[in-house]
């Protein structure tokens, strides 16, 4: 995840599956041990560089796109933007 991702769903509480108004201690890297963390290092701002070309991305979503295409083939991109269908490589599940 990265810190764009862990903004937009501790808003929604999905990450902490409650409301998060009412656990403002929580910290998101406990939340879900399942869940993988991606730096924003050269190679993914790079690779975010080429998606946003490539499909006409706002940056931001290029840049989750890439931290999520670094994992290698057996990735699983969550997400309720059907932006992200664009992205041939995304291997995409869209939430309803």
């Amino acid at each position: 995840m990265t810190p764009s991702t862990i903004a937009s769903t501790i808003s929604t509480g999905w990450l902490f599956n409650d409301d998060p108004i009412h656990q403002p201690t929580r910290r998101p890297q406990h939340a879900r041990p399942d869940l993988v963390w991606v730096e924003l290092g050269k190679n993914v701002v790079e690779l975010a560089s080429a998606i946003r070309v490539r499909y006409e991305l706002r940056t931001s979503d290029a840049l989750q796109a890439a931290s999520c295409l670094q994992l290698g083939v057996a990735h699983l991109f969550l997400t309720g933007d059907i932006t992200f269908k664009k992205v041939a490589e995304l291997n995409t599940k869209m939430l309803t």
